[in-house]
């Protein structure tokens, strides 16, 4: 905020009003930068030796569950992210993967497109996609969290302390810290306003609560004071 983009690209979105107009001008600004550089790297000819990787820390939201900005909430107009992979020789040209990857696996992706092998990070290299798994198989689950925001507002999802979800298949999970859970099925709900954990416990609900219990989030903890002696 509050979204800077040139002249012209405010008035591509001119009939649009709001700061989304102004956020999309920004983007299409950005988007028209990206493809100078690409451009320049094509003529000088290093594009084809050149990894390029186009993605987002995180989107935004615009009245949506009642939220604006981000840092609030992990639905998934904030979670989703573009990731777009380009190496010539090195990933196939026009390759769509069907369903959400995790950010966490990028580094290991690079190093592996860079010959780098057996890197000690975390996260499983993107590459096995076009190395023999199907594009439309399950990716292990995407995990999200949200530190605690007590001076934030009080319908901010983290203002009591921290959240927790888990995307596994269609299905995303979102835990609150004071024990509340919602369940959306993004095929058949994209925008996330129905939640289907308010009736009867689905298998679903079972299995991401199983998966959640396996990972150790690592919430910085407060440490006890100090001692301290004059």
């Amino acid at each position: 905020m509050p979204y800077y983009a040139p002249p012209e690209q405010l008035k591509r979105f001119a009939a649009f009003s709001g700061k989304a107009s102004r956020y999309d001008a920004a983007i299409a600004s950005l988007d028209v930068e990206l493809g100078r550089l690409l451009s320049a790297l094509e003529a000088r000819g290093e594009l084809e030796h050149t990894i390029v990787v186009v993605t987002s820390d995180h989107g935004e939201q615009f009245g949506d569950h009642g939220l604006v900005d981000h840092a609030n909430s992990l639905y998934r107009q904030v979670l989703q992210v573009p990731l777009v992979l380009i190496a010539p020789g090195r990933v196939p040209a026009g390759m769509w993967v069907r369903f959400p990857v995790s950010l966490r696996n990028v580094p290991s992706t690079l190093l592996e497109l860079a010959g780098l092998h057996g890197d000690p990070l975390p996260g499983e290299s993107h590459t096995r996609f076009w190395q023999g798994a199907p594009a439309d198989s399950q990716d292990q689950p995407v995990l999200s969290e949200l530190t605690p925001s007590p001076r934030g507002l009080q319908n901010q999802r983290n203002a009591h302390g921290e959240i927790r979800s888990l995307l596994l298949g269609p299905y995303h999970y979102i835990q609150g810290a004071d024990g509340s859970a919602e369940l959306f099925d993004l095929r058949t709900d994209p925008e996330e306003n129905r939640n289907l954990n308010g009736g009867p416990v689905l298998p679903e609900t079972v299995l991401i609560r199983h998966r959640m219990q396996a990972f150790d989030f690592a919430f910085p903890r407060k440490a006890a004071r100090p001692a301290v002696s004059n």
